[in-house]
C-alpha cells in the first residue's frame, strides 16, 4: 500500500489546526488599564492560610473577570484574611468592598481596613475557587467550606 502526503503550504504555516493549551492554573490579574482591582491583586498559583499555615493550590484559571467565585482578601499588614463569595467577578465585587472601605461602612472588611494602622493599600484580593452555574446554595456551601478549611473569617 502506498500513501502520499501533501507538502506543507502557506496556510499550514500561518494557521494552526488546534489552539495552544494554557495549562497554567492560578489567579492572574487582567491588567487592563481601566481595572481598579488589579492594583490590589497579584499573580499566584497558591495561597497560605494565615491561621493554620496550610498552603492550597489554585487548580483553576481565574482572573478579575471570572464569575461564580470564592475570593480571599488578605491584609498585607497583619495577615488577617476574609473569605467571600460572589456570582459577579472579583472586579465587580471588590468595587463594593472599596466603596465600603472608603465610606467607612459597617462591614467586617471595611471595619478592618479603617482601623488606625490599616488603609485600603493593605488589601490583597485573589479568586481561589470557582463553581459552574449560578447555584446560590452551592456557592454558599463552598464559601463555608473555605472558611472552615482556612480556619478564619475577618472580624
Amino acid at each position: 500500500m502506498t500513501a502520499f502526503r501533501r507538502p506543507t503550504n502557506i496556510r499550514d504555516t500561518l494557521v494552526r489546526s488546534t489552539t495552544p493549551s494554557n495549562n497554567s492554573s492560578g489567579f492572574k490579574p487582567c491588567n487592563t488599564p481601566q481595572c481598579k482591582t488589579c492594583p490590589y491583586t497579584s499573580s499566584t498559583s497558591s495561597f497560605r492560610s494565615s491561621t493554620n499555615g496550610r498552603v492550597f493550590n489554585i487548580t483553576l484559571n481565574l482572573s478579575c473577570h471570572s464569575h461564580n467565585i470564592i475570593y480571599l482578601i488578605t491584609c498585607t499588614k497583619c495577615n488577617k484574611q476574609y473569605i467571600g463569595k460572589t456570582k459577579n467577578s472579583p472586579r465587580t465585587r471588590f468595587t463594593s468592598h472599596r466603596f465600603d472601605i472608603n465610606n467607612d461602612r459597617g462591614t467586617s472588611v471595611a471595619k478592618h481596613f479603617n482601623l488606625d494602622d490599616n488603609t485600603s493599600q493593605h488589601v490583597n484580593i485573589i479568586a481561589i475557587d470557582q463553581l459552574p452555574g449560578l447555584d446560590s446554595i452551592s456557592l454558599l456551601n463552598k464559601e463555608t467550606h473555605w472558611i472552615h478549611t482556612l480556619g478564619n473569617h475577618m472580624a
